[in-house]
């Protein structure tokens, strides 16, 4: 993987700093996932409707083509602010480490980069699948390479070409400790499962803020490099 001797990050600091981070604003994530798992029910549930009303106007054929389409747009529309709080939710995290202001609110402030999110998506995944067919090892490289593209989009205002090269510059030297980090966060949240699934409540953001907290710092480990000293893969 071309990776350097120096430790990039530290799994144990990331974890200690994730919880630093999460302790005082708990219930703010708590908050964050129950809202976001009501707004998915209220979507299913209002794109379920017409599935009801259908059989009774079944002989009507505009009105059923009408009531599929609008079935359809409250989906598509479901699944745009369900990506978006997504968004929200490596906003939040990293508004905390910079010790800016942040709410439930940031759930729903990253709409203008939607678009930049969903082709920088398409891009990431086009990558990942073609390291996996040239025998699967070059897939898991690039996949931790520029796994970071997401957060380029959020904290840095990139363009999908640029959030994923941007990725590749922090990772470098990065991706075997990403690597046994995120076996650390699977341990961690299976952990979680295991205390009758309530453990999760606090697994999960942590895992979350742990995350935010070694993008920091690899952003700031690649950001105050000279760029020529930057190496590529």
């Amino acid at each position: 993987m071309n990776e350097t001797n120096a430790s990039p990050f530290s799994i144990k600091q990331a974890l200690s700093d994730g919880w630093q981070t999460l302790k005082p604003r708990f219930w703010l994530f708590i908050g964050a996932f129950l809202l976001m798992f009501a707004i998915d029910i209220a979507f299913q549930l209002t794109a379920s409707v017409p599935t009801i009303i259908i059989p009774a106007f079944q002989e009507i054929q505009f009105l059923v083509f009408g009531l599929m389409g609008f079935s359809f747009v409250i989906m598509i529309a479901g699944a745009v602010v369900k990506t978006v709080n997504a968004m929200g939710l490596i906003r939040i995290p990293l508004s905390l480490i910079d010790k800016k202001e942040t709410s439930i609110k940031d759930l729903f402030t990253c709409f203008p980069l939607f678009l930049k999110y969903i082709a920088s998506n398409i891009l990431y995944a086009l990558i990942f699948i073609g390291g996996l067919i040239l025998l699967i090892v070059p897939g898991i490289i690039w996949a931790l390479k520029y796994i970071f593209w997401s957060y380029a989009i959020i904290d840095k205002n990139m363009g999908p070409i640029e959030a994923i090269k941007y990725s590749g510059k922090i990772t470098q030297g990065a991706k075997w400790k990403l690597f046994c980090f995120f076996l650390v966060l699977v341990g961690v949240n299976l952990l979680g499962a295991l205390a009758l699934i309530i453990g999760l409540a606090v697994t999960i953001p942590l895992s979350i803020t742990a995350y935010a907290h070694v993008y920091r710092t690899l952003a700031n480990r690649a950001d105050s490099q000279p760029t020529a000293s930057v190496k590529t893969d």
